[in-house]
């Protein structure tokens, strides 16, 4: 597994397991597994539709499991 942030400001998914495609101007990675703030991700997915110019929307979708204290804090 490897790691990695999406965003400076989100924390780091470590361990993370999954592919990726980047197709033109558009990137898409699906996540089989890794874990984030100590809580288990079991899967996700992140889209990022148009990569340049930058701002534009991401969508990150991701189903953990731990202690829902971990997600907010």
């Amino acid at each position: 597994g490897g790691d990695v942030r999406f965003i400076d400001t989100m924390s780091p998914v470590t361990e993370a397991r999954g592919s990726a495609v980047l197709q033109g101007n558009r990137f898409d990675l699906t996540v089989a597994g890794g874990r984030i703030n100590g809580l288990s991700v079991t899967q996700g997915s992140v889209s990022i539709p148009v990569l340049n110019p930058k701002g534009e929307m991401a969508t990150i979708t991701a189903t953990a499991e731990g202690d829902a204290r971990n997600m907010v804090g």
